[in-house]
């Protein structure tokens, strides 16, 4: 996904601190960008298996950085949940 110039570092911090939280023993990575068929932007998860247990789609990339950053400043953990994931 292409960042915005003005404030690159920091979408970085927060896309790279949401892939840490969700990252686990079952989670080994986190996609974020155009990866679906619809075009929509989506976060991605991928597990152990190279399976997608949970994919989350957005109209466009600032609804995706909005929910990324909202997740981030979340005291809550349990806000949304995508089947056992919290997305």
């Amino acid at each position: 996904m292409r960042l915005p110039k003005e404030n690159k570092l920091y979408w970085e911090i927060q896309l790279q601190a949401f892939a840490n939280k969700m990252s686990d023993k079952e989670i080994k990575a986190v996609q974020f960008g155009k990866q679906d068929s619809r075009g929509t932007e989506s976060i991605t998860l991928i597990d152990k298996k190279d399976c997608v247990p949970a994919q989350e789609h957005f109209d466009n990339k600032w609804e995706l950085l909005g929910y990324v950053r909202g997740f981030n400043h979340a005291e809550d953990k349990e806000i949304s949940r995508i089947g056992r994931y919290a997305i």
